[in-house]
């Protein structure tokens, strides 16, 4: 049984006895007996709490005298007759009641009028709330009284707002600058009148936003919000329930709703704070991933609009295990740190609220300064000892120091070296390293480590895992190093990798296993085998970022800044990589570009880097979010007379699109980059339009491998429609020709290209009789069916893939012949012998590729761009988007949406095509060349057999790397948490 105490009757009975007592008095011996059951008073023990009263409240034998009577008169001498209720609450006087008016005429406290602000205070064990329990059609009003059993106190709930007051000068008087009126009266001669010092500015403390959760798990926990919304009276408060989406409410009932980003708007970003009190779904003990996503997406508002956030939570940190609250909890611990509501972690959240990062103890504003306020309990240790701030990594190891000493913090640099540490891997790690060369450092310093503010359980205690913070760990990896050398690193390498062959075994939990196996890592990371473990993390951090695992994600991220100080610049690309994946999981747009730009200081405009074999992907890139395969294919040159001067295999990245009975769709890989787009007037039979020759840089795309081919337009005819109905039988050429085996064009890993019979399904022949509109409605299909951002290519981006990299007429040199293309062979270019006129279509990839991995490119078809068409290239944009001056600030190129597809399918402009035909003889057929189409055919014969510069055909397609992921973008749009 608990044995409760009276104090409150204890203390009026003395104030009747005439004892001049106060309501500070009070509050004294009320906050002395918490510390000291705080520092192990028994509070069943009554002669500790009566030598404690007497302390306090005693001044003399007289009232030494009067105290033992008023105690003996209140204390039976059987101390369990006292009523089981909670400590220090009356078990003598009922909890004053409350009318409209005041108290009571017949009120148990005598003398109130003579107390003036010595008034007692509701006592610390009830108050009293008037809450309005809206019902149908009648408002009820209900006056209740709420225990207050809380961990901090309301006395801590009040000091703690006081911070947040405006602090105005004991005195208004002006004090004298008296050097200034000494110097005055020098020259001057005699004294007129003093010079008075400037006044001191007054700061201005923060506005507070209180966003409170409300119902479901959190309703246990209302009395707590009542309380502190009662007693941080001054802040603004809003309601929420889970998190909020929409919608921020000015009641607890949530009915009264205002838009967030309205709400937000009435504060100053550079002078407002914000606390969440929220148990984050800690108090049901379950993960939600919807509520982590909206939690940063809200998080991502909340920080670009206040200076400082801190999120309370009023479970401990324990009860976070294996729930959202863990999750959001490591979203970004330096954004938005996350407290559990004890004493010690109120008074850190106290210190990031009021002055972040920068709190420092000269602060004289700040109520923890001993020099302003050395009679409050800050400032004696009563909210959590130290008054270091020991919310970083320095303070901690100092405080660490200060109270174990230098031996003790040269075991915790050991300690540091492994990720996990278990109380036996510390034990050998202090006999192996320390024990020699300390004999007199005690077994239990492996205790006080694993114990101390350095350490934190993995899991549950029961595991008996621990992990020193990637901070802390860094810092005592330097001091280890600087003291003992780079040989004691790769003594515990070594130690490490014969300790963790001996712990794993197959019967290990996955977990286990994992985290041993990362343990490994780090110790290979100090020999001569970094290769080995930086392979391994790059193939885990490959595939989590292709699974946009953003758990993981953070995981093995955190590893890779782990081993960040032991490896060579020539890894930096992997510790940039894991830093640009890690924000991008948490949602955090600035760190994610700047990683980006990190990336881009190093390997410039590549996209993909290889370490230790493992292809990584730039942070943001769609390489790393599509499972990519590699074809080889041949390219060849030729000279001004057509003969063949050079060969090359290369590779090429591409991955395939299922459409369904057998028919793909493969799209390859176009790297970024810069080149000349148009031609000079020297470049033989060029026109005007082409002119002037301008430099361009193209992001990163995918592009058609092939032509749309009949069969693969015939799947997609047959989807849905979303704003026109496609002909799936629209091409004039139908049947594939006969066609002898073909040695020359790729060779893939599965299959023969679709001239050799590969399996792709239907005809092979480029599609054909395409009017532009229907070009749009078939990208619009593929992005409704596959969420890909599939869409015509620009003008610019056809020319950078068409050229891949050369300046000459074609691809494949200084001209073409019908070997090498499909097109009107009987014409010539330069001086390479006449060849064939086909006179029809010919199936894709017939012909060599370019040295991207694109067929087709000259000749066969003419194929659709998006932009409209311009005269010349004056002015035109150098970024590689589509030229179109009046939807210029919109996207509807760039995400093919039904509201941007009925924009454009209401335009009626001339549209680009590019790349010739079968009918079109070789100055047609040049990488520069351009021509109109027409939008709308006018028949299928007259459409296809118009004049050749009219061919209006379908273009490869392409999308966007930006485009793969606009929900991602938008999750992380506004800033970082």
């Amino acid at each position: 049984m608990t044995t409760a105490f009276p104090l409150r009757t204890l203390f009026e009975q003395l104030r009747k006895a005439g004892f001049r007592l106060t309501i500070d008095q009070y509050h004294f011996a009320v906050e002395a007996l918490t510390l000291s059951i705080a520092d192990g008073l028994d509070p069943t023990n009554i002669d500790a709490v009566k030598h404690l009263c007497q302390t306090v409240w005693v001044k003399s034998p007289e009232e030494q005298r009067g105290f033992e009577h008023c105690w003996q008169a209140l204390i039976p001498k059987n101390p369990d007759q006292i009523p089981a209720t909670r400590l220090i609450n009356s078990g003598k006087i009922p909890p004053t009641p409350l009318i409209k008016g005041g108290l009571e005429e017949n009120t148990q406290l005598e003398n109130t009028d003579n107390l003036d602000n010595n008034n007692l205070d509701q006592p610390e064990e009830y108050v009293i709330f008037e809450t309005r329990d809206l019902q149908v059609g009648t408002a009820v009003s209900v006056i209740a009284q709420e225990g207050y059993y809380f961990p901090v106190s309301r006395q801590q709930l009040r000091e703690g707002w006081e911070s947040f007051k405006l602090q105005r000068p004991k005195t208004f008087f002006k004090e004298i600058d008296i050097p200034a009126t000494v110097e005055q009266i020098t020259k001057d001669g005699f004294f007129i009148k003093p010079i008075f010092a400037s006044t001191k500015k007054i700061e201005i403390p923060p506005k507070v936003l209180l966003l409170i959760d409300q119902k479901g798990s959190m309703a246990p926990f209302h009395p707590l919000c009542r309380h502190w919304v009662n007693l941080w009276s001054g802040a603004t408060v809003y309601y929420f329930h889970n998190c909020p989406t929409d919608s921020l409410y000015l009641d607890p009932q949530l009915r009264k709703g205002k838009d967030i980003e309205t709400v937000l708007t009435q504060f100053s970003p550079n002078n407002t704070v914000a606390l969440i009190m929220s148990d984050a779904g800690a108090a049901k003990q379950r993960s939600v991933p919807d509520r982590w996503d909206e939690t940063v997406e809200f998080l991502n508002l909340l920080t670009d609009t206040v200076s400082r956030v801190a999120w309370l939570n009023p479970l401990p940190r324990d009860r976070w295990l294996d729930t959202t609250a863990e999750d959001i909890a490591k979203i970004d611990p330096k954004q938005v740190p996350m407290f559990a509501l004890t004493p010690s972690e109120y008074t850190k959240m106290l210190r990031w609220l009021r002055w972040g990062d920068s709190f420092s103890q000269k602060n004289s504003n700040s109520p923890f300064s001993k020099e302003t306020n050395s009679s409050s309990p800050l400032c004696k240790g009563g909210w959590g000892g130290s008054l270091n701030w020991d919310f970083d990594a320095t303070s901690r190891i100092n405080s660490f120091t200060q109270e174990y000493g230098n031996s003790h913090l040269n075991l915790a640099c050991h300690a540091a070296f492994p990720l996990t540490l278990t109380p036996d891997l510390l034990y050998r790690l202090w006999k192996q390293f320390l024990v020699p060369n300390d004999p007199k450092l005690p077994w239990y310093a492996v205790a006080d480590i694993l114990l101390s503010d350095l350490c934190q359980p993995v899991e549950e205690e029961l595991i008996e895992l621990y992990e020193i913070e990637t901070d802390i760990r860094n810092q005592l990896l330097i001091k280890l190093k600087d003291q003992e050398g780079e040989q004691r690193l790769e003594e515990l390498s070594s130690f490490m990798i014969e300790y963790l062959k001996k712990q794993l075994k197959p019967q290990l939990p996955h977990w286990l296993k994992s985290l041993y196996e990362r343990q490994q890592w780090v110790a290979l990371a100090y020999t001569d085998q970094q290769d080995k473990a930086v392979q391994e993390l790059a193939n885990i951090l490959k595939q989590a970022y292709l699974d946009n695992n953003k758990a993981e994600l953070v995981q093995w991220s955190e590893l890779a800044e782990t081993l960040s100080p032991v490896l060579p610049d020539q890894y930096q690309p992997l510790l940039i990589a894991a830093k640009g994946y890690a924000a991008q999981a948490r949602g955090i747009r600035r760190e994610t570009e700047n990683a980006q730009r990190e990336w881009e200081q190093h390997l410039g405009e590549e996209e993909i880097a290889t370490l230790a074999g493992v292809e990584l992907a730039k942070p943001g890139s769609a390489l790393g979010r599509i499972p990519l395969k590699t074809f080889s294919f041949e390219t060849v040159t030729v000279n001004n007379r057509g003969e063949i001067i050079k060969r090359e295999t290369k590779q090429a990245r591409y991955f395939t699109e299922d459409l369904g009975n057998g028919v793909t769709l493969d799209m390859v890989y176009i790297p970024g980059g810069t080149f000349l787009m148009g031609s000079l007037e020297t470049e033989k039979d060029s026109y005007d339009d082409e002119r002037p020759q301008h430099q361009v840089t193209v992001p990163p795309f995918f592009m058609a491998k092939y032509p749309i081919t009949q069969a693969q337009w015939k799947a997609v005819a047959n989807w849905p429609k979303i704003q026109r109905d496609l002909d799936p039988d629209c091409s004039n050429f139908k049947e594939d020709p006969p066609q002898p085996p073909l040695e020359r064009g790729a060779s893939e890993d599965d299959r023969s290209p679709p001239s050799q019979g590969g399996a792709r399904g239907g005809s092979h022949r480029p599609v054909e009789n395409v009017q532009w509109y229907d070009a749009v409605e078939f990208c619009a299909r593929l992005l409704q069916r596959t969420g890909r951002n599939y869409c015509l290519p620009s003008e610019a981006q056809w020319e950078y893939a068409c050229r891949a990299g050369t300046q000459t007429p074609f691809y494949f040199g200084e001209t073409i012949t019908s070997d090498l293309a499909n097109y009107r062979g009987t014409e010539t270019y330069a001086e390479e012998p006449k060849g064939k006129y086909r006179g029809e279509t010919t199936p894709v990839g017939e012909f060599p590729p370019n040295a991207f991995g694109l067929y087709d490119l000259h000749g066969n078809v003419w194929e659709w761009c998006a932009d409209p068409w311009h005269e010349n290239y004056e002015k035109a944009p150098t970024g590689g988007k589509v030229w179109d001056e009046e939807n210029d600030n919109d996207n509807r190129y760039q995400i093919y949406s039904v509201e941007n597809l009925v924009n454009l399918l209401n335009r009626n402009d001339i549209r680009v095509i590019r790349g010739g035909s079968w009918d079109d003889n070789p100055r047609n057929c040049r990488s520069a060349n351009r021509d109109r189409g027409r939008t709308v055919g006018t028949g299928t014969t007259d459409f296809v057999l118009s004049p050749p510069r009219l061919r209006g055909l379908f273009s490869p397609l392409l999308f966007s790397t930006l485009a793969l992921y606009p929900l991602f973008f938008t999750l992380s749009e506004r800033s970082e948490l």
